[in-house]
Parts: structure tokens; C-alpha cells; sequence
């Protein structure tokens, strides 16, 4: 019985070398694209550097080897670029609208954002300004929903007490809207 050849890494460094030309026109002719084929092949190269002894060993086919390291390298890439052409679909069914057939995104553009957030702080300040109970009926109400009655109950004031305290700190935010 023959012992196995165990292979070096200067041995597999070789193989690689004799074979890189090989191998770029091999991915080249998968992927259609240059760049992406010279990434697969210098990734078998890296994935070479790193073998330990034990890896070495087994291998009994060293080009055999090599063009099955950069087959599962590109089977890596494509399953990577479905599951992010997946997301991106994801994103842009959550994140865009359809106008007559043409994708709109659906979030504001960012200046929209900022204002909207700068009227919201100013609307918190303004909220803020408001005497305790006026204040604090209206956020009862008109910000966590709760009826007039439930209010009421929460607050120990009246229903028509709730009512004019609303109705107040709304006609306060909408002046200070007003004059900005």
C-alpha cells in the first residue's frame, strides 16, 4: 500500500499558478465580468494560504482542489447576491409606492424629515408651555387616544373640564403654528 502525497503549501501555491489563467477564464465565463472573476481567483489563493496540515493532507487532486474551492467561492458570491436582490425587493416593496407604473419612494426626502421634526420639537415645546392640567388632558387625549370620559376619569376633572382644557391647548398649538 502507498502512502498518500501530502502536498505543501508551496506545492498548492503552484498548482494555483500553473492554473490561475485557467481559472479567470472559467469565472470569467460564469460571471460576464472581469473584476468579479479576478476576486474569485485571488480568494483561492487565500483560501490556500490558510489551509492547516490536516487539510493538506486530505488533499489527493490538488488542481481537482483548487477549481472546487473557487466553485463553492462563486456558488458563496450567487447566494449572497440573491439573498441582498431578496432584501433590496424587500425594501423597496416596504419603501416605495407605484405611480403610474413608475416605483416612488415613499419615505420624505430628507429637508422634509428635518422640518418635520424641527415643527414636531417646536409643537413639544409649545405643548410644554401649556398649564399642567390643560396639557396634560390634551396628551391623554389627543396623543394616546383616550376618550374625553376615560380622561376625565384619569385626571378626577369634569368631562366638560377635559373638554374646554382640549379644545384650549389646541387652539394654543394651532396660533403658535400659526404665526412660524
Amino acid at each position: 500500500m502507498t502512502t498518500p502525497k501530502i502536498y505543501s503549501i508551496s506545492q498548492m501555491m503552484q498548482h494555483y499558478l500553473d492554473e490561475r489563467r485557467s481559472l479567470l477564464k472559467l469565472f470569467f465565463s460564469r460571471t460576464r465580468c472581469r473584476e468579479t472573476a479576478e476576486d474569485l481567483v485571488q480568494d483561492i489563493a487565500l483560501r490556500l494560504v490558510a489551509l492547516t496540515t490536516a487539510e493538506l493532507r486530505r488533499i489527493e487532486q490538488p488542481i481537482a482542489y483548487l477549481y472546487q474551492i473557487g466553485r463553492n467561492l462563486w456558488l458563496d458570491r450567487l447566494r449572497g447576491e440573491s439573498r441582498a436582490a431578496k432584501r433590496d425587493r424587500a425594501w423597496q416593496d416596504t419603501c416605495t409606492d407605484n405611480l403610474y407604473g413608475n416605483s416612488v419612494c415613499a419615505m420624505p426626502d430628507p429637508e422634509s424629515a428635518l422640518a418635520a421634526r424641527q415643527k414636531a420639537q417646536r409643537l413639544e415645546a409649545r405643548l410644554a408651555a401649556l398649564p399642567p392640567k390643560r396639557r396634560e388632558a390634551f396628551r391623554l387625549h389627543k396623543i394616546e387616544g383616550l376618550s374625553q370620559s376615560q380622561t376625565a376619569a384619569r385626571t378626577g376633572q369634569s368631562r366638560s373640564a377635559v373638554e374646554k382644557h382640549v379644545s384650549g391647548a389646541s387652539a394654543a398649538l394651532r396660533l403658535a403654528l400659526a404665526a412660524e
